[in-house]
């Protein structure tokens, strides 16, 4: 989850950048290879997904980040051949619920993500899958929701009035603001 606002950031034309400060953000707390090539997954569909990334288009992005990323950080590439089963409609979710497995989180989110034609059906999907699914949800809800102005995501979301956070205002619409000032000057 830390990932995306590194995504949100950075362009998509800046993906060794991306993936470098990645790496070192992600490796503070999450120093596993598989963890870090996660993360570096997430950033780049983060960056695609604000360019309006076809599904098709940001699991093509997602495999290849996988590919670099374990290159990167000496490690297998098993997270692209998932994302690549999950391009050809082959993926499945376990019947027992998501796993905390960085690889598998992420072939979830980006499986949820990919299929839903809302914000809402993504979120569903998501929670409906089991097991470690505020994970995979929160992803979700980055990647699908990023692009969406707050008034989208509450339109969307019949639930939010039961969620307690501070008004639109207040310090969220302040990091939003922030990052997208942010990406605007790295696109130069």
């Amino acid at each position: 989850m830390r990932a995306l606002p590194i995504g949100w950031v950075l362009p998509h034309d800046q993906a060794e950048r991306r993936r470098q400060l990645t790496i070192a953000m992600s490796g503070a707390t999450h120093a596993d290879p598989a963890a870090l090539v996660a993360a570096c997954v997430i950033a780049a569909c983060a960056s695609w997904a604000l360019e309006n990334a076809s599904p098709s288009m940001l699991l093509a992005a997602a495999a290849g980040e996988a590919r670099e990323a374990a290159q990167e950080v000496t490690t297998d590439a098993r997270l692209a051949e998932m994302l690549t089963e999950v391009c050809a409609g082959m993926w499945e979710p376990p019947a027992n619920g998501i796993s905390p497995d960085p690889y598998e989180t992420v072939a979830a989110a980006l499986w949820c993500a990919t299929r839903a034609t809302s914000l809402r059906s993504g979120l569903v999907s998501a929670v409906q899958l089991g097991g470690d699914t505020d994970t995979v949800a929160a992803l979700v809800g980055g990647l699908m929701g990023g692009k969406l102005t707050a008034g989208q995501v509450r339109a969307e979301l019949p639930w939010h009035r039961l969620v307690v956070l501070p008004e639109p205002e207040s310090a969220i619409a302040a990091t939003a603001a922030a990052l997208a000032t942010t990406r605007a000057i790295q696109s130069v």
